[in-house]
């Protein structure tokens, strides 16, 4: 059985910020800034109908709408974290507990981070993944880009690096 910090290290593994939020169609907001106003559609791609350059296949799924659906990765409490290390280095806490106590504050993290988005955002909350400190959320793709500013927020990361992730490991 993996820690729950195992878990959250392989996750935000799979899927950085980056990558997560052109993923996740976030990259269409940035589409005014185009500034040649060429949309690349002009029939002279070179396209030779052979496979490989069509962006059916480049791994970005635009979204239809206003909104998107993300992962959001929950920060937890550092220094409980650190506490909960020294106290299994000093033998005060077996393994065991200390594996407990992870999950209880990876889920203190997610309980936070969710009254936070409930209170200062209209983003939508669809499923909570305690087992990867992760939330499966929704909505306006700037507020999406903008809750990573919270303290409570690690990263935002592709719905389906949570899928992934919460398949076992045989």
């Amino acid at each position: 059985m993996d820690d729950p910090l195992t878990k959250r290290r392989r996750l935000l593994q799979t899927a950085g910020t980056g990558g997560a939020a052109l993923l996740a169609g976030c990259s269409g907001i940035f589409d005014s800034q185009d500034s040649d106003g060429d949309d690349g559609d002009d029939g002279s791609d070179g396209d030779d109908g052979e496979d490989g350059g069509d962006s059916d296949e480049s791994g970005i799924q635009t979204g239809e709408g206003d909104t998107r659906e993300v992962g959001i990765v929950a920060e937890p409490d550092q220094q409980a974290l650190s506490d909960l290390q020294q106290e299994v280095q000093s033998g005060n806490v077996t393994q065991q507990e200390a594996v407990q106590q992870q999950q209880e504050i990876i889920a203190q993290s997610i309980e936070d981070l969710t009254g936070l988005l409930d209170a200062e955002t209209s983003i939508e909350v669809s499923e909570e993944l305690p087992q990867l400190g992760a939330l499966r959320v929704s909505g306006d793709p700037y507020e999406l880009i903008d809750a990573m500013t919270a303290d409570r927020v690690s990263a935002l990361v592709p719905t389906g690096a949570l899928d992934v992730q919460q398949q076992p490991t045989g």
